[in-house]
Formats: structure tokens, sequence, C-alpha cells
């Protein structure tokens, strides 16, 4: 299990404590923030989320002026790049991905990233964050009803979800859908068959895009999500309300589960039989990922993976 970092400058969970209206003591204490981390993770973690959800600091009640900075995005970076020098370094925006669909390459997620790449900015990953919080808002059952009857917006369409991802790609960066919740909409098997079907057609529609390289689900286990406030009930978001679990709160497997398996380990996973040529050398398509081929009795392990020739020479 690889861990990463989310995240190093996320300026709505700040303690009541630090001078949020000095921005000089602000960005000493995120600096001593980011060193003391790297002290311990650098070289250790997946990857590192530097900042994330920018878009929405004017919704914020507990931020600092780190919010307001003009250059946080370059600054966050460059400094991150200081104490993580050979880590992976994301930057994380909130639902964006319609956004490029609508507003191409005027949408200010590509804009920012641009003109941060523009500025040197070390970004080396962009994070797309894509949940379906079905009901986490909803305090009654008539509220929730009518929001399972509305619908997400039509950002599902295939057509529109590619397009989006083409324009996305433009900015040259490997893209991660970095937290995804896709709702099951009540208690029975039919509910968690949907769940199920909706995550196979949303994983296999990303998965078939070459600059998406990773996914990442959110709130895996029933009953541990995020609530707003110490009183669950009538919490103004509380995403336990959405049943977007893909195991259930005694760890248990949903169908979900189930069919992420049978995504990784059966349909996106190469496995066969080859006779080699009179030369020895035998051509197979499969799978970017780590192989082992049995010859003779011996195993050898190789990979393939992208933007590599994946030619090799196996001595047995």
């Amino acid at each position: 299990i690889d861990a990463k970092m989310h995240c190093l400058v996320y300026d709505k969970f700040i303690p009541d404590w630090v001078p949020k209206s000095d921005l000089k003591k602000m960005e000493e204490l995120y600096e001593e923030r980011i060193r003391l981390i790297a002290e311990r993770y650098a070289g250790r973690l997946y990857e590192i989320e530097v900042t994330n959800e920018t878009f929405y600091t004017h919704g914020w009640t507990n931020n600092s002026v780190i919010s307001k900075k003009r250059d946080l995005i370059e600054w966050a970076f460059n400094l991150s790049r200081k104490y993580f020098p050979y880590d992976t370094l994301v930057i994380n925006e909130a639902p964006p991905l319609g956004k490029f669909y609508t507003n191409d390459y005027r949408c200010p997620y590509f804009i920012q990233i641009e003109k941060a790449l523009l500025s040197g900015a070390p970004i080396d990953k962009m994070g797309i964050q894509n949940h379906y919080y079905t009901g986490c808002i909803c305090k009654t059952q008539e509220e929730y009803e009518a929001e399972i009857l509305a619908g997400p917006e039509d950002d599902n369409n295939p057509v529109k979800v590619l397009a989006a991802l083409d324009i996305a790609a433009e900015l040259g960066l490997p893209i991660e859908f970095t937290e995804v919740t896709i709702p099951t909409f009540g208690d029975t098997e039919e509910d968690e068959e949907i769940q199920a079907e909706l995550l196979k057609n949303l994983y296999s529609l990303w998965f078939s895009h070459p600059a998406v390289e990773s996914i990442v689900y959110w709130n895996t286990v029933e009953g541990y999500c995020y609530v707003s406030g110490d009183d669950p009930e009538n919490a103004e978001a509380n995403e336990n309300r959405c049943k977007g679990g893909i195991f259930r709160n005694d760890l248990t497997p949903k169908k979900a589960a189930l069919m992420f398996k049978k995504l990784v380990k059966e349909i996106w996973h190469t496995e066969e039989e080859f006779t080699t040529d009179q030369n020895g050398y035998v051509e197979f398509r499969g799978f970017y990922g780590e192989y082992e081929a049995v010859v003779d009795g011996e195993i050898v392990d190789f990979g393939i993976h992208k933007s590599e020739d994946n030619s090799y020479s196996l001595e047995i």
C-alpha cells in the first residue's frame, strides 16, 4: 500500500493560534510545516499533494492571508521542491472536469496551471477530484430523494469527458483522479449493483484516456467520512450520507469493491501463453505494468512501461 501526502498547503483547516493576518509570519510557519514533514517523509511517499481547492477560498471562514497570495501556487510548489527534491508534486482541485469542457482553454484551472508552469513552478501531476456527493447536504429523506431524481450535471457524458481530458492533457502533465466518490442510493442489493456499475463505467472511461495515470478512491470504508461540526444528524455537510464507501463499516466488500478488483485483476490484466518463433522471439500486446515470464520453468521479471521501448532480451 503506497501512502501519499494530502496536502502541504491547505489553508482551510488551520489552528486558531496562528497569526492569520501576518503574511510574513504565515509564510514562515508554512515553511516550517513543510520542512518538518519532509524531514520525516521525503522520498518515502507515492506522491505529495502541495495545494488543494484554491478556487474555494472565498467560502472558507478560518483561512489566513496565504489564501489571498497572488503567487500562491508558484510559491507553494517552489517551497515544496526545496524540501522534497525528488518527490512527485501534485496540484489538486475540486471538480473542474466539466469546466474543461464548457470553458476549454479558458477554464480557470487550465489557466492557473499553465501560468504556474510558465513561471517555472515544479508541478509534476494534475489532480482532479470527482465526488458525487448525493445526499451530503440533505437533512431529510424528502431532500435526499429529490436530489437523487435531479441527478448530477451532464458531466458524465462520455463524449464530454474525453473532450475535457483532451484539453487538460495539453498541459503536458499526467492526470490523476485524486478523490472519487460514487454514492449508493440505498441499502438493497440492487443499490449496490448500481454503484458497482457506475464505478465500472466511470473507471473504464477514465482508464481509456492516455493522459490518465492514476485513480484514487475517497472514503473507501462506510462510516468514517468527513462531517462538518460535532452533530452528524444536523451537520451542514456529512459525507457519510452518500453511502459512498466500497467497503461496509465492518470492512466486508460491497459489490463495487468486487467490481474494482475484477477491473484490476481480470479485465486490465494480461495473462497469455506464447510459443516463440525459430529465433526465440515472441511479440504480444498487453497492459502497462509489471510482468512475470515463465520459460522452461525459469521465472524472469520484466515490465511494460509507457514511453519506453519495451523490447527485452530475457536470458534463460
